[in-house]
């Protein structure tokens, strides 16, 4: 898993995570942009991992808009002047759950809706934590694996949780598989 955006002097305004497993010197996946900047893409990507597991190559994008093809890798961890100045970016075809969320622990959720599917990035104003989530609508809710990013030494974790929107307008969280530290989000 991943979180990626475009640089302030890029031509094009992007955020967006990744989800996606290997095979082999393959990676394969999902990403979805969300609503930290303006664009809006979703699709899926194959990768090939360099033989010293520092380097990926875009062998494939599915027919998708994706910005970007080659990617060395920086740092094994994420260093205070790496950290991005993140701001929620409002469209008007932010439907559903989509937009930015405050947990009661303490971390800012950019959540965005692809159809059946649900992506975001979540971040603790400390960057101590911070984590990416990929989901699908279940009836009423949705089921989301989540995975912690590098940033540090500390606890990485991953997991299952099941994420519903009550009738007070908040989202609720109930772990299925996995350790998750906050119960409730509440729309900014």
């Amino acid at each position: 898993a991943w979180f990626a955006h475009s640089s302030p002097s890029s031509r094009f305004s992007w955020a967006h995570v990744f989800h996606g497993k290997v095979n082999g010197q393959q990676l394969t996946g999902t990403f979805g942009d969300i609503p930290l900047q303006y664009d809006r893409f979703s699709g899926k990507i194959t990768c090939e991992i360099g033989s010293n597991q520092n380097t990926m190559t875009m062998v494939d994008t599915h027919n998708s808009v994706f910005c970007g093809r080659t990617w060395i890798r920086r740092s094994v961890v994420v260093t205070p002047s790496d950290r991005p100045n993140l701001r929620h970016f409002k469209r008007s075809n932010d439907l559903e759950i989509s937009g930015f969320w405050q947990s009661d622990s303490g971390l800012s959720y950019y959540i965005r809706v692809y159809g059946d599917h649900v992506m975001w990035f979540a971040h603790h104003s400390t960057w101590s934590v911070a984590n990416v989530g990929f989901g699908s609508r279940d009836n009423q809710k949705w089921n989301v694996q989540y995975v912690d990013l590098v940033l540090s030494s500390r606890c990485r974790y991953s997991g299952t949780i099941s994420v519903a929107l009550g009738q007070d307008g908040n989202l609720t969280v109930t772990p299925l598989r996995g350790p998750y530290g906050c119960r409730i989000l509440r729309r900014q």
